[in-house]
Protein backbone atom coordinates (compact mmCIF):
# COMPACT_ATOMS: atom_id res chain seq x y z
CA UNK A 1 0.00 0.00 0.00
CA UNK A 2 1.48 3.50 -0.96
CA UNK A 3 1.86 6.33 1.84
CA UNK A 4 -1.72 7.67 3.41
CA UNK A 5 -2.31 10.27 5.44
CA UNK A 6 -4.64 9.52 8.47
CA UNK A 7 -7.23 12.33 8.86
CA UNK A 8 -9.37 12.95 12.16
CA UNK A 9 -13.01 12.52 12.72
CA UNK A 10 -13.39 15.64 13.69
CA UNK A 11 -11.69 17.39 11.14
CA UNK A 12 -13.50 15.46 7.85
CA UNK A 13 -16.99 15.65 9.50
CA UNK A 14 -16.80 19.54 9.60
CA UNK A 15 -15.33 19.88 6.10
CA UNK A 16 -18.83 18.10 4.98
CA UNK A 17 -17.75 16.46 1.55
CA UNK A 18 -20.07 14.27 -0.49
CA UNK A 19 -20.02 10.93 0.97
CA UNK A 20 -20.43 7.43 -0.71
CA UNK A 21 -21.25 3.77 1.06
CA UNK A 22 -18.62 1.38 -0.45
CA UNK A 23 -18.32 -1.58 1.09
CA UNK A 24 -18.51 -3.89 4.50
CA UNK A 25 -15.40 -6.01 5.18
CA UNK A 26 -15.63 -9.20 7.38
CA UNK A 27 -12.48 -7.32 9.47
CA UNK A 28 -12.30 -5.62 12.95
CA UNK A 29 -10.46 -2.30 13.91
CA UNK A 30 -7.88 -4.73 14.97
CA UNK A 31 -6.99 -6.56 12.08
CA UNK A 32 -7.38 -3.65 10.15
CA UNK A 33 -4.59 -1.61 12.51
CA UNK A 34 -2.68 -4.59 12.57
CA UNK A 35 -2.67 -5.41 8.84
CA UNK A 36 -2.60 -1.83 7.70
CA UNK A 37 -0.75 0.43 10.44
CA UNK A 38 -4.22 2.01 10.94
CA UNK A 39 -4.93 3.63 14.26
CA UNK A 40 -8.47 3.92 15.13
CA UNK A 41 -10.19 6.14 17.58
CA UNK A 42 -12.58 5.31 19.83
CA UNK A 43 -15.91 8.24 18.97
CA UNK A 44 -17.76 8.80 22.07
CA UNK A 45 -19.92 11.95 21.11
CA UNK A 46 -21.87 10.10 18.02
CA UNK A 47 -24.54 8.14 18.34
CA UNK A 48 -23.66 6.07 15.16
CA UNK A 49 -19.91 5.31 15.06
CA UNK A 50 -17.84 3.80 17.60
CA UNK A 51 -14.70 3.29 16.58
CA UNK A 52 -13.32 5.35 13.26
CA UNK A 53 -10.49 5.90 10.96
CA UNK A 54 -10.14 7.90 7.66
CA UNK A 55 -7.00 7.79 5.22
CA UNK A 56 -6.25 9.62 2.07
CA UNK A 57 -3.73 8.79 -0.51
CA UNK A 58 -0.61 11.06 -1.40
CA UNK A 59 -1.73 12.23 -4.92
CA UNK A 60 -6.14 12.00 -3.72
CA UNK A 61 -8.62 13.51 -3.40
CA UNK A 62 -10.71 10.84 -1.60
CA UNK A 63 -10.98 10.59 1.83
CA UNK A 64 -11.51 6.50 3.10
CA UNK A 65 -13.21 6.11 5.92
CA UNK A 66 -13.48 2.66 7.99
CA UNK A 67 -15.72 2.63 10.88
CA UNK A 68 -17.63 0.41 13.37
CA UNK A 69 -21.14 1.41 15.27
CA UNK A 70 -24.53 0.50 16.27
CA UNK A 71 -25.72 -0.68 12.94
CA UNK A 72 -22.44 -2.32 11.51
CA UNK A 73 -22.61 -6.47 12.45
CA UNK A 74 -20.07 -7.67 15.03
CA UNK A 75 -16.96 -8.02 13.68
CA UNK A 76 -17.32 -6.12 10.55
CA UNK A 77 -16.09 -2.76 9.32
CA UNK A 78 -18.04 -0.30 6.86
CA UNK A 79 -15.47 1.66 4.29
CA UNK A 80 -17.05 4.67 2.82
CA UNK A 81 -15.75 6.89 0.45
CA UNK A 82 -15.74 11.06 1.26
CA UNK A 83 -15.32 13.13 -2.34
CA UNK A 84 -13.15 15.80 -2.85
CA UNK A 85 -14.87 19.66 -2.73
CA UNK A 86 -15.17 20.26 -6.57
CA UNK A 87 -14.82 17.20 -8.15
CA UNK A 88 -17.77 15.06 -6.19
CA UNK A 89 -17.43 11.45 -5.58
CA UNK A 90 -16.96 8.73 -8.61
CA UNK A 91 -17.61 5.77 -6.48
CA UNK A 92 -16.48 2.66 -8.87
CA UNK A 93 -13.26 4.62 -9.05
CA UNK A 94 -13.04 5.28 -5.51
CA UNK A 95 -13.80 1.62 -4.85
CA UNK A 96 -11.38 0.33 -7.52
CA UNK A 97 -9.08 2.85 -5.75
CA UNK A 98 -9.59 1.37 -2.71
CA UNK A 99 -9.26 -2.63 -3.56
CA UNK A 100 -5.96 -1.95 -5.39
CA UNK A 101 -4.10 -0.19 -2.45
CA UNK A 102 -6.30 -2.90 0.54
CA UNK A 103 -6.11 -5.65 -1.04
CA UNK A 104 -8.80 -7.48 0.99
CA UNK A 105 -8.86 -11.26 0.36
CA UNK A 106 -12.80 -11.55 -1.72
CA UNK A 107 -13.95 -13.77 1.44
CA UNK A 108 -12.80 -10.41 3.69
CA UNK A 109 -15.64 -8.42 1.47
CA UNK A 110 -18.93 -8.93 2.61
CA UNK A 111 -21.40 -6.92 0.80
CA UNK A 112 -20.30 -3.98 -1.74
CA UNK A 113 -22.50 -1.09 -2.55
CA UNK A 114 -25.53 -1.82 -5.09
CA UNK A 115 -24.12 1.74 -6.27
CA UNK A 116 -21.32 0.40 -8.21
Amino acid sequence: MRDFTQVDFAVLKARALPREYLLTLALTPEQIAQRYKIEFAQIVDEPLVDNFAAVSFAGSNLYFELYTGWSVGKGTTCVCVRGGEDDGIDARSAYQLFMSEFKPVMREVLWISDDL
